[in-house]
C-alpha cells in the first residue's frame, strides 16, 4: 500500500538523509524517493524510515519518529490498486539496487584483495626469513674456519707442537661460535625491543584517532 506524499513526509525524508549514521543502503532508499519526486510513497518505505528516525531520535528531537506521527495529513494512494508500477519509480530502484550489488562486490572482492596481501607479505617475510638465517649460519662457518686457522697458526708458530695447535684452533672456532650465538640472540632481543616500541606507538595513536 502507498501514501499520499506531504510535506511532513519530505521533512522526514531530509532530515533522515541529514544522519552521519544512516546505513549506505538506507541511504540510496530514501535519497532515490527524494530524488524522483513521486506523489506517493511506499508504506514500508514509512516503516524504515520511522525505525531509523527512533534509533536516532536523540539527534531528531523536534522529528516525528513513529508511522502515525509522520503519516499525518497523508492518506492511502488512490492508483495503488492498479496493477501497472510506475516506470519512473522502477527505473530509480533498479538503478538503487545495481548500485548496492555494486558497492556490495566491491566489498567482497576488497576482502579478497586484502587476503591476498597479507599473504603476499607473509611469503615474503618468510623469504627474508630464510635468506636472514642463511646468511647467518654462513657468517658462523666462516668465523669458525677462521679462527680455527688463526688458532692453529699460533700454535704452530709458537710453539711448534701439532697437537697444541689443533687444541688452539678448536679453542678459537669454539670461541667464534660463542660470540656469533651472543650476537645472535642480542640482535634479536634488539628486535623485539624495537617491535614493543613500534606497535606501542601505533597502539597509542590509535587510541588517540
Amino acid at each position: 500500500v502507498d501514501f499520499t506524499v506531504t510535506p511532513l513526509i519530505k521533512t522526514v525524508l531530509s532530515d533522515a538523509l541529514s544522519l552521519d549514521q544512516l546505513s549506505e543502503e538506507d541511504r540510496i532508499l530514501f535519497k532515490t524517493h527524494q530524488d524522483i519526486q513521486s506523489d506517493h510513497i511506499p508504506f514500508k518505505l514509512i516503516q524504515k524510515l520511522s525505525s531509523v528516525l527512533k534509533s536516532n531520535h536523540h539527534k531528531l528531537k523536534s522529528t516525528p519518529i513513529y508511522v502515525h506521527e509522520i503519516l499525518e495529513g497523508s492518506c492511502i494512494y488512490s492508483k495503488s490498486i492498479l496493477k501497472e508500477k510506475d516506470p519512473i519509480i522502477q527505473q530509480a530502484l533498479e538503478q538503487a539496487r545495481i548500485r548496492l550489488d555494486n558497492q556490495r562486490y566491491l566489498k567482497m572482492t576488497e576482502t579478497i584483495r586484502r587476503s591476498k596481501a597479507v599473504e603476499q607479505q607473509q611469503d615474503n617475510l618468510e623469504l627474508k626469513t630464510y635468506s636472514s638465517q642463511a646468511k647467518i649460519g654462513l657468517n658462523i662457518i666462516v668465523s669458525m674456519i677462521v679462527l680455527y686457522v688463526a688458532g692453529y697458526f699460533i700454535g704452530n708458530v709458537f710453539f711448534n707442537s701439532k697437537f697444541l695447535s689443533i687444541l688452539f684452533g678448536l679453542v678459537g672456532a669454539i670461541g667464534g661460535l660463542l660470540v656469533e650465538s651472543w650476537l645472535f640472540i642480542l640482535g634479536l632481543y634488539s628486535i623485539e625491543k624495537a617491535t614493543e616500541k613500534k606497535q606501542k606507538i601505533r597502539n597509542k595513536t590509535f587510541r588517540i584517532d
